[in-house]
């Protein structure tokens, strides 16, 4: 594809997204739940009154700080209004589609229909109704999916060099470290993206090289994440207390089996109960077609794996995506909590939008002409999504 052509589709998708996240938002969403408002007050007290709650606040259960930090620029503009955090969670959620364009770019870069799957991945999570409606509200989650897609995209474009890639490793390793200072669902990060590389060791000859990236990413995501760390050692307490409210089951609560099949129809049957995190009781994550893509975006990305043919950066992209249902973890385990949860779900925000983009390039290779319905389909699911939104 052309350069000029693809920067005129990525700006499309940035527009739609900001369409999505921006229009009315003085009115809509017209409630205030009681997270955002402590989210607010808690910016606020940071902006105004030299509150200093990093990296934890330890009221409320316990609250990674980070987000309220990057309120403070908006709060002092707008002052003490629910605006300022909303519009902070907008414009972070915007930067993320445009993060995920970038992440894409990164991670399929030697595949056939890399550019289109990039730009897929961009659009489905722009138009996405869940992602839509949670950054329209000020949670502190919103800065989550953006560090993870910076810090895979500068892990994968350290991968793909052979010189020059320290700075690309440690500045991953940062942004990987940085995601822990947003929600409790950021631990399963970490401890998830040894599954990938792990592959990568395995299918990579060049193991010595891909040990020192690896090594040097995970020692800065260790340092950046050091003082959050020893925060909670210091103070277990803090670091257990919603862990063990959502995780403890009464007997009204499912069990840990039937929370694995409720996520498993989370993707496009039936999702969040709980119409704080969704725009309707039950919408699923995808819409049926977006959830068909999807399903055959996995099996594409199963093919490329098994192939010994691909490149090993391009299977360890592959690898991510089929690895992604794995970092709903945090809500499948919370079982106490109303499982599934979009929410606590937001872990596999951007990469599990590069299963049905891999899906549009699998049917995009067997039927090029099927690339236009895409061009058409893209605003459809816009206009659907804001439609339930106004709804």
């Amino acid at each position: 594809m052309p350069k000029r052509l693809y920067l005129v589709f990525a700006l499309t998708i940035l527009l739609l997204a900001a369409w999505l996240r921006l229009a009315e938002l003085r009115r809509f969403p017209p409630g205030l739940h009681y997270d955002e408002a402590a989210d607010m007050l808690l910016g606020r007290d940071i902006a105004f009154y030299g509150y200093q709650p990093f990296p934890v606040v330890e009221a409320y259960s316990g609250r990674e700080a980070l987000f309220y930090y990057l309120s403070v620029p908006l709060l002092r503009i707008f002052g003490t209004d629910i605006f300022a955090t909303r519009l902070t969670s907008a414009l972070i959620g915007i930067l993320t589609v445009a993060a995920t364009l970038a992440l894409g770019r990164a991670m399929f870069r030697d595949h056939s229909h890399g550019t289109l799957i990039a730009l897929c991945s961009g659009a489905w999570l722009a138009v996405n109704g869940t992602q839509v409606w949670l950054t329209r509200q000020g949670f502190r989650t919103s800065p989550q999916p953006l560090l993870e897609a910076l810090a895979l995209w500068c892990l994968f474009i350290a991968l793909r060099r052979r010189k020059s890639w320290a700075f690309s490793a440690g500045l991953g390793g940062f942004f990987g470290g940085a995601a822990l200072y947003t929600y409790m669902a950021a631990r399963i990060f970490p401890l998830w993206l040894p599954l990938p590389l792990l592959g990568l060791l395995l299918i990579d000859s060049r193991r010595l090289l891909r040990l020192r990236q690896i090594g040097l990413f995970f020692a800065v995501l260790a340092l950046t994440a050091l003082p959050i760390a020893t925060f909670y050692l210091s103070k277990p307490e803090v670091f257990l207390d919603r862990l063990v409210q959502v995780t403890e089951a009464d007997s009204n609560a499912p069990t840990l089996l039937e929370s694995l099949r409720l996520h498993a129809e989370m993707f496009f049957l039936r999702g969040d109960p709980i119409l704080r995190y969704n725009l309707s009781t039950g919408r699923p994550w995808f819409d049926p077609l977006s959830g068909a893509l999807m399903l055959i975006g996995f099996g594409a990305a199963l093919v490329t794996v098994m192939q010994r043919t691909r490149s090993a950066v391009l299977r360890t992209a592959a690898l991510c995506v089929l690895l992604a249902p794995l970092l709903t973890a945090p809500s499948v385990v919370a079982v106490g909590g109303f499982p599934p949860s979009h929410l606590r779900s937001v872990a596999m925000v951007p990469l599990i939008f590069f299963a049905p983009a891999l899906g549009v390039a699998e049917l995009v290779k067997r039927a090029p002409r099927l690339r236009y319905a895409v061009i058409a389909l893209v605003p459809i699911l816009a206009l659907h999504t804001w439609n339930d939104y106004r709804a």
